[in-house]
């Protein structure tokens, strides 16, 4: 099965931060942080992406049509593939500090209030945690993230320059239309 995912990241103070979720520990291997994403079913990679990525950010970039239009409004994504096995979807979003705060006070609320045989079922709740992560934060805490995401981590380092070229064209492009308005 093919792997799809969406990865915000924000320039904030002139530096880059990715926001990664750190996944519930249910099985073995599969704890850590990695970008939101999971398995393509009959879609495009990005329509997969968009799907997965609304699943595991439980709406907080909104549903499949917002999460659509804000990348589309934020000038695209910077794709990687990873061995033609795990396409993966930068996108340029806007800091926000308190969003993994606000995510966590949302998870454990409505966790704590749902019905466990449900919880068990649904698709929602993947991810247990938001946080930000500079270049040199993922250097640094390699060793949080997925086992399996260790390497793509590796791979965002190492493609690094072009994703901050591609990011922050975006961003005077973005500044510039704002200007405009």
């Amino acid at each position: 099965m093919v792997g799809v995912s969406i990865l915000p990241v924000a320039i904030h103070n002139g530096k880059l931060f990715f926001l990664f979720g750190k996944e519930k520990s249910v099985e073995y291997g599969i704890q850590g942080f990695s970008d939101f994403g999971g398995g393509r079913e009959n879609e495009s990679t990005f329509d997969g992406a968009i799907r997965e990525g609304c699943e595991e950010m439980t709406g907080f970039y909104g549903n499949e049509h917002q999460l659509r239009a804000k990348i589309k409004k934020a000038g695209g994504t910077y794709q990687i593939n990873h061995d033609d096995k795990y396409y993966y979807h930068i996108f340029l979003t806007d800091y926000d500090e308190n969003l993994p705060y606000y995510f966590g006070n949302n998870h454990h609320y409505l966790y704590e209030k749902m019905n466990n045989g449900v919880l068990k079922e649904t698709k929602l709740f993947e991810k247990i945690e938001l946080k930000w992560f500079s270049p040199s934060d993922m250097k640094r805490r390699i060793h949080v993230f997925r086992p399996f995401y260790r390497e793509i981590v590796k791979q965002i380092l190492k493609d690094l320059p072009n994703i901050s070229k591609f990011l922050k064209s975006k961003k005077r492009k973005n500044k510039t239309l704002k200007n405009k308005k």
